[in-house]
């Protein structure tokens, strides 16, 4: 997913009034006026929030005669929110991406002959990767 997309998302969310539109649409399909009764606002301001909301697909309508009912887009709005989660995490791996030479030198800087920890590194990357080797360490002994 895109970073642009994770960013628009959740400058459009990040609203008081499109959060509470999207909590009373996760009760079920509302029009302009039923939504702008329940919170309060005048139809113009609603209308507004919801074709932001529209813009990034997490609200789409239905037209029923004359009416326009909003419903909201469960499945995209917790694909955009998770991808922050995801993205996050690449980004993290591919910053503290060490060599396996390197790993090898970390562990052995930081461990005794036994194989027991003698400090915690101070360093970002080589803390990232003492962890790593520590679940790995952990997981090897569940197994």
């Amino acid at each position: 997913m895109q970073l642009d997309k994770i960013v628009n998302f959740h400058k459009t969310v990040g609203d008081k009034t499109r959060i509470r539109i999207i909590s009373l649409l996760r009760s079920g399909p509302l029009h302009g006026q039923a939504i702008a009764g329940k919170l309060g606002l005048k139809a113009p301001t609603i209308s507004h929030h919801l074709k932001k909301l529209k813009d990034i697909d997490v609200v789409y309508q239905r037209r029923d005669k004359n009416t326009i009912y909003y419903y909201l887009n469960e499945s995209k709005l917790k694909r955009l929110a998770h991808a922050i989660i995801v993205v996050g995490g690449n980004a993290m791996d591919e910053q503290y991406a060490a060599s396996e030479e390197e790993k090898t030198k970390i562990i052995q800087n930081f461990t005794d002959q036994t194989g027991r920890l003698e400090r915690l590194p101070a360093q970002r990357k080589k803390a990232y990767s003492f962890r790593a080797y520590v679940a790995w360490i952990r997981a090897r002994k569940v197994l």
